[in-house]
């Protein structure tokens, strides 16, 4: 029996790209998440609308999608660049309005400071490279993850959430990073953020090659990476395609359909 695609539109806010060296050597972000979410994932079910946040671009309406997932960036959430405070204003109408955020590396860092946490740059330096990152509980009520799973996630952040928004709980952390991801819900119980530091959106290849243009321009700030495989992509699902079941708060034509339950509900 053939699969029927789920009808779902997910936005990407794009809010960084490629560091030069690496342009044309390998996808843009929108096209990483592009493969994750549909590739890896089986037929296709979602359709992806990119939004280069990083150049002023924005969805016209904030119910123009389903969800919304905030990407990584070299930025700082805390740097003055014109895109960072409308990115600020976009977040918290999009919470407001029970719209799934999914928030990756600087995402992550932006969802939490729009909606009332800290962020600062770490004075420890790089988190670079593969990290067993401890679940500390479901990120969602249908989730398949053990208790207390430890899951390899690639790592790339010079920045960390030092303070949650409130409300969050955290969902993740690892032996450098305490606020690896965290989930927030409505007043109600419906999970509709999901965030983690982490990129299980990155391969192999392109982690060694963001590894080794990073080091080259800044060793010695470098936070000592562990050794170890790239995270296989069956490994990356098994925590994000769980999460991914908050992206349907709404059916097609904006009406209303089934939410997901936060993982304590």
């Amino acid at each position: 029996m053939t699969q029927t695609p789920f009808n779902l539109t997910i936005g990407i806010l794009q809010t960084g790209q490629n560091r030069a060296d690496l342009k044309g050597r390998f996808d843009e972000y929108p096209m990483m998440f592009d493969r994750l979410l549909n590739e890896q994932a089986g037929p296709r079910w979602t359709k992806l609308e990119t939004y280069r946040v990083l150049d002023g671009a924005f969805p016209q309406h904030i119910r123009a999608c389903d969800g919304y997932i905030v990407t990584g960036s070299a930025a700082g959430v805390y740097e003055d660049h014109s895109w960072i405070d409308p990115l600020m204003a976009f977040i918290r109408e999009a919470y407001d309005a029970d719209i799934p955020l999914l928030g990756i590396c600087f995402g992550h860092q932006a969802i939490a400071q729009a909606l009332g946490g800290e962020v600062v740059k770490w004075p420890d330096g790089w988190g670079v490279g593969v990290r067993p990152t401890r679940f500390e509980r479901q990120p969602v009520a249908k989730a398949e993850l053990p208790d207390d799973a430890v899951v390899k996630l690639i790592y790339f952040h010079q920045d960390q959430v030092t303070r949650l928004p409130e409300g969050a709980e955290r969902l993740a952390s690892s032996d450098f990073c305490d606020e690896a991801g965290f989930t927030l819900c409505t007043t109600d119980g419906v999970q509709t953020v999901l965030c983690l530091q982490g990129h299980p959106e990155f391969d192999a290849g392109y982690s060694t090659a963001l590894l080794d243009s990073i080091e080259s321009q800044s060793r010695e700030q470098t936070a000592q990476r562990p050794q170890g495989p790239a995270l296989p992509k069956k490994q990356i699902l098994a925590s994000w395609r769980a999460g991914l079941n908050s992206f349907s708060p709404q059916q097609p034509n904006g009406a209303d359909g089934p939410h997901e339950p936060c993982s304590g509900a």
